[in-house]
């Protein structure tokens, strides 16, 4: 039997987002876009096992006719009598893992909405892109010394 999980998602909200679109988006059917994919993370010392999970994303079009900007925050909640690194790995790889699909969705819903040529979010590895932040944090450390 499958266990529930004691790292519960509380939902999401998006307190954020900017759309322009130039009269000229996707009339050569060759866009490029360009996406960055910034995470954050916000604990509550009042409340130190629940955390605001934050992504900020930017597309924008190469030819600098359509730019996306918005945030999407995801609210997660561990059990007390979890360790202090067990919650940590949960909320940097599996919480932003957990809200990107909602990024995903809104991207695609409003780009058809807006009746423009469709872009999905690519699928990325969140565990691998921790993992790097990771090391060259570590690296970084090293240097000081």
């Amino acid at each position: 039997m499958i266990e529930n999980s004691t790292f519960k998602f509380l939902g999401y909200k998006i307190p954020k987002i900017d759309m322009k679109i130039e009269d000229s988006f996707g009339i050569s059917g060759n866009e490029k876009i360009v996406n960055d994919i910034k995470v954050g993370y916000s604990i509550n010392p009042d409340e130190p096992r629940f955390v605001e999970v934050s992504m900020l994303i930017a597309l924008n079009a190469e030819s600098g006719n359509f730019k996306m900007n918005f945030e999407i925050k995801g609210g997660f909640l561990g059990e007390k009598e979890m360790s202090e690194d067990y919650f940590k790995n949960l909320y940097t790889k599996n919480a932003p893992a957990i809200l990107y699909p909602y990024a995903r969705s809104l991207v695609s819903n409003y780009m058809a909405l807006a009746n423009i040529p469709p872009y999905f979010l690519p699928l990325i590895n969140l565990s691998k892109n921790e993992e790097a932040k990771e090391v060259k944090k570590n690296k970084s450390n090293k240097s000081k010394s």
